[in-house]
Parts: C-alpha cells; structure tokens; sequence
C-alpha cells in the first residue's frame, strides 16, 4: 500500500509511521519529516515556526534540506520578495508551506517505495534493499538530534519527529 501524502499525517500513518521516518532520516530523506513539520506549523502558526521551517528545510545551507524540485529551490526562494515577507510576518497563514510540502513529497527520489521494499525484506522478501550503512545513519540521526532543540524553541510539540531515545 503506497504512503499517501494526505494520510501521511492522519489516521492510516500512525503505525507505519515512527518506522518510516527513522528509515528516512537514516537514508537522509528528509521529506517525510518536512511533511510532517509543515502539518505542525498549522497548530498554531506562528513566525517562529516559519523561520525555523526556513532555516531547517529550505535555505540553501539547510541541515534538513529538501527537494523540492526547480520551482521551489533554496536558491529562488531565498530571493522570492512574497516569500521572504511572508517569513517576517507576525502571524503567517498556516498554509504557507503547502505547495511547498506537496513539492517535496513528490520529489522525494522514491524513499516511500525504498521503504515498503525494506519492510517487505524485513518479512523475508528481499528485493535488492541493501542496508544502510551505520555511519549514514548515525550521520542522519546526528543531525536530526542537533536540529531538536532548534524545532523546540520554535515552539513546535516536537511529535512529528516521531522517533523516541535519539
């Protein structure tokens, strides 16, 4: 069953989803946790927020940084006037980083289909899923544990990092 954008973060994720961010941010798929900082950012948003979610995911220097194809590059948003005003407002709209999050879902270079064929070797059908090496995966990890406190501060409840003990 594909992992859809929509019930990422609603009711059909919430079993498959703590797995599935580790396998990401261990493959240093950022995407998936993107998905899940935008859909926090709602709750309720705030300048803050929106400046981390920048900074984390989109500037061009991002620790986080994502794919979000041509149209939303670190680099033109970074010059964008509607954009960058957009992170100065006070109390931006929670949709803001919407079609932004879409972007980045659809090119995220496959990691939900990487990841439904690891599950699937989990379960003795292996189809050439090879396993992450340790040091890319402590290296992702690292990273994520190094962004936390970023994400806190912010204001963020920090449950869409999903993962416990990092």
């Amino acid at each position: 069953m594909p992992i859809d954008y929509n019930s990422f973060v609603t009711d059909t994720s919430a079993e498959m989803r703590p797995g599935f961010i580790r396998f990401a941010i261990e493959n240093l798929f950022y995407e998936p946790l993107f998905r899940l900082a935008v859909h926090d950012f709602r709750f309720p948003p705030s300048m803050a927020k929106a400046q981390i979610i920048y900074s984390q995911f989109l500037s061009p220097n991002s620790p986080l940084q994502v794919n979000t194809g041509a149209q939303y590059n670190p680099e033109s948003l970074g010059r964008d006037p509607a954009f960058i005003a957009a992170l100065r407002t006070p109390t931006p709209t929670g949709t803001m980083f919407d079609l932004i999050a879409k972007a980045a879902w659809n090119n995220q270079g496959g990691v939900t289909r990487r990841y439904q064929e690891y599950e699937n070797g989990l379960k003795g059908i292996m189809r050439g899923v090879e396993p992450v090496p340790p040091a890319t995966a402590r290296g992702g990890l690292q990273v994520i544990q190094n962004s936390r406190r970023e994400f806190q501060s912010a204001g963020f409840d920090l449950q869409f990092l999903c993962i416990k003990n990092l």
